[in-house]
């Protein structure tokens, strides 16, 4: 998500930052997403996303924040399926997080069109 938005000059003034938790111990460690919410409702949650969303806004103090998790494949269970994936953003005080389904996409396809949504949806929030 980050690289998409850097890829034109002068992003430096405007991007503070990104993290790539990729592993529910990242997540935990890094971003500080309470173990609880890991435990009770997964990593591939709308609730882990909105303690994403909070958690990096403050550590970056930042008035925009997009947060990521899904499952792109290639395998998946009843709780994770292939191509679920949970799209949050906020601005300032407000937020919507998104549950997406790209299962019929493939793993890059799946990526692009996470980045696209995700702009789209941070687009919409800002009005």
């Amino acid at each position: 998500m980050v690289a998409s938005l850097i890829d034109f000059p002068g992003a430096s003034e405007v991007i503070r930052g990104g993290i790539v938790a990729y592993s529910d111990e990242m997540k935990h460690t890094v971003v500080g997403v309470s173990q609880r919410t890991l435990d009770q409702f997964t990593s591939i949650s709308r609730e882990c996303v909105e303690e994403m969303l909070i958690l990096t806004q403050c550590k970056f103090a930042s008035d925009c924040c997009i947060a990521l998790s899904g499952n792109a494949g290639p395998t998946g269970s009843d709780d994770q399926p292939v191509g679920r994936v949970y799209i949050g953003v906020r601005v300032n005080e407000r937020q919507a997080i998104h549950e997406m389904n790209y299962s019929e996409m493939t793993r890059n396809e799946l990526r692009q069109a996470v980045v696209q949504d995700a702009s789209r949806f941070m687009l919409e929030l800002i009005g």
